[in-house]
């Protein structure tokens, strides 16, 4: 399987992820910036702290951070 991760950016672009999911990738989003949703990208994963149903208690982290969480949940689930 071919992943691509994304580190604060991908979250609007719709035909760039649709041209990776076209070629079989699987799409990761890591983010931190308040979405638009009018336009937000449909990637298999969406990652991003103020996304309207997040639960996340840090809203203001970094993307540096979101990723790094990501990686970390990762490597734990080695």
């Amino acid at each position: 399987m071919k992943i691509l991760i994304t580190v604060d950016c991908g979250i609007s672009t719709l035909n760039e992820i649709a041209f990776v999911k076209n070629l079989g990738m699987y799409t990761i989003i890591t983010y931190h910036h308040e979405p638009h949703y009018e336009g937000v990208t449909n990637a298999d994963a969406i990652i991003n702290p103020k996304i309207y149903n997040s639960k996340y208690p840090f809203k203001n982290i970094t993307s540096c951070v979101v990723s790094l969480n990501y990686a970390i949940f990762n490597v734990q689930l080695l």
